[in-house]
């Protein structure tokens, strides 16, 4: 009996502590859509607001680019939308993966080097990864089948 009050215990903590955030990579041949969803305002998401020197919410469009985020004391999220047009060469979506890369000419005047870098991963293998240069962002994520 005590083992498996210590597997159940040990199962809840974990399932626990795997929905603390979320991603979600929703992939269609014409168009992706990344929802991701932190428990802590101070997060990966916070940081990256930060950088865009935003508090609670943020909104950036591009060509075929959509980013909305927004934090509160309980958490924060974003969702990315990416919806390329026939000729955009700059976002490309094939074989359940998106990359995507804009110019981000807001950091080109800083003096210091900035590289950061997002990863997220879903335990359903959702996965969605952000860098940021001086001059450039990059989106990459994927969305792997699992066999069962």
């Amino acid at each position: 009996m005590k083992p498996m009050i210590i597997l159940g215990l040990l199962l809840f903590n974990t399932l626990s502590f795997a929905s603390r955030d979320s991603v979600a990579f929703f992939y269609r041949a014409e168009k992706v859509s990344v929802l991701i969803n932190e428990l802590t305002p101070y997060g990966r998401l916070g940081s990256l607001m930060d950088l865009f020197t935003q508090t609670e919410n943020f909104k950036w469009e591009d060509e075929g680019f959509k980013m909305s985020c927004s934090r509160h004391y309980r958490g924060a999220g974003c969702r990315f939308h990416f919806t390329p047009f026939d000729e955009q060469e700059n976002i490309l979506i094939e074989n359940r993966s998106l990359y995507a890369e804009f110019d981000l000419p807001i950091f080109e005047d800083k003096e210091e080097v900035i590289t950061e870098e997002f990863y997220f991963e879903s335990s359903a293998n959702d996965k969605f990864r952000i860098t940021l240069t001086n001059d450039k962002i990059i989106f990459e994520g994927s969305k792997i089948l699992r066999n069962h």
